[in-house]
């Protein structure tokens, strides 16, 4: 499977985060560190995440995605999604696009750096699917059908 390399770069309030590859719930643990360290950022203005180069997102990627979405927009913050091609098409096919901002050009920045991709204990792993699918759920009413099996499991896994 090709994983995601994610990359960020922060400057004057604005967090940008590059995508490459196939996000997925593997590189999620990572991205939500990303959605902490933006939530308890002082000075937080703008998050752009340029998915130029990204071949695909999984559920659990695109609820952490919301739940970034959803913290920022409680301080009128829009995450602007760049060159998302396909992966609108999977966003919007779980209701997200009020969430975010599409646009199409190029993101650059002298900043960028490899986030290190964060190891986690197997139910911590469950823990974040969990929440990501917890989070498309109360997104969009739609989601309700789609995931809660998904959740059903993953609480059953986590109560063993």
């Amino acid at each position: 499977m090709n994983n995601a390399d994610i990359f960020v770069a922060q400057h004057l309030g604005t967090f940008k985060v590059k995508v490459t590859g196939r996000a997925t719930f593997a590189v999620a643990p990572t991205m939500r560190e990303l959605v902490q360290a933006v939530e308890n950022a002082s000075d937080k203005r703008g998050v752009t995440i340029d998915l130029t180069q990204c071949t695909g997102m999984d559920s659990t990627f695109m609820g952490i995605l919301t739940m970034l979405a959803l913290k920022v927009r409680k301080e009128n913050i829009t995450v602007k999604l760049v060159n998302a091609g396909d992966n609108k098409k999977l966003l919007d096919g779980l209701g997200l696009k009020k969430l975010f901002n599409y646009v199409d050009e190029e993101v650059s920045s002298d900043d960028w750096q490899k986030t290190a991709i964060n190891h986690t204990t197997i139910k911590e792993n469950a823990k974040t699917v969990l929440d990501a699918h917890k989070i498309l759920m109360k997104a969009d009413e739609n989601n309700i059908d789609k995931f809660k099996n998904v959740v059903k499991m993953v609480e059953k896994e986590l109560d063993q």
